[in-house]
């Protein structure tokens, strides 16, 4: 493997890693963190939504288990 390969296998798990630690947030209601730190929570919200076009939360979470982030 070159270190090229082994650097976009980095990144790529890194961005996995990212994925499966933030969705959970958005598709669970009972989610300690939007409470904690709701600007944080709606600005990472309508990040996500802007990347997969989606115009709900509920889309967010289809598209995300179709993309196999969950």
């Amino acid at each position: 493997m070159t270190s090229a390969e082994s650097g976009a296998a980095a990144a790529a798990a890194v961005e996995a890693a990212k994925k499966r630690t933030a969705l959970p947030s958005i598709t669970s209601a009972s989610h300690p963190r939007p409470a904690r730190r709701p600007r944080k929570y709606r600005a990472h919200v309508a990040g996500l939504m802007a990347r997969l076009g989606a115009a709900t939360r509920f889309q967010v979470a289809l598209q995300a288990k179709e993309r196999g982030w969950l």
